[in-house]
């Protein structure tokens, strides 16, 4: 159960820096880059999806058999 609330932590923190960049693009600030705050969307995302399959591959979660 720890281990879903950290990946649905992680995703949170992913769409948090996704609205951070877009408030960023739209207000034109110079002081934050914003190649900055999506390199960090990129290591969480890159995070989240190491984190499912190294807990996928040792079986401490179960992945969906039939997605549809």
């Amino acid at each position: 159960m720890i281990i879903k609330i950290l990946i649905v932590i992680l995703f949170l923190l992913v769409v948090f820096s996704l609205f951070k960049a877009l408030f960023i693009m739209l207000k034109d600030d110079k002081a934050v880059s914003m190649s900055q705050v999506l390199g960090k969307r990129l290591i969480s995302s890159i995070t989240i999806l190491a984190i499912i399959l190294i807990f996928a591959s040792l079986g401490v979660i179960q992945l969906n058999p039939t997605p549809i």
